[in-house]
């Protein structure tokens, strides 16, 4: 929990963790800008996703902000990250 808590944190700041960019911010942009925004086949609810984030447009389960991200675990894991709320 606190390794994920680390990654998405420094998603939604400065993307770096101990020194170390994690994704350039291009990257980060490219992966949070949406390419699907439709009824997911699999959980058969609206989802909206970029590339390997849920966005939270459609989702809506990370907070208020439009532009937060994340992703959810089949195990009960729950990472995401809100750049408007750092």
């Amino acid at each position: 929990a606190r390794s994920v808590a680390k990654v998405f944190g420094s998603l939604a700041h400065d993307r770096r963790i101990d020194g170390r960019e994690l994704l350039s911010r291009e990257a980060l942009e490219a992966a949070t800008t949406i390419q699907i925004d439709n009824e997911d086949l699999v959980l058969l609810w609206p989802m909206t996703w970029g590339i390997g984030f849920a966005i939270n447009k459609g989702f809506g389960a990370y907070g208020p902000s439009p532009n937060a991200f994340g992703h959810n675990g089949r195990g009960g894991s729950f990472g995401f990250a809100d750049p408007d709320r750092q």
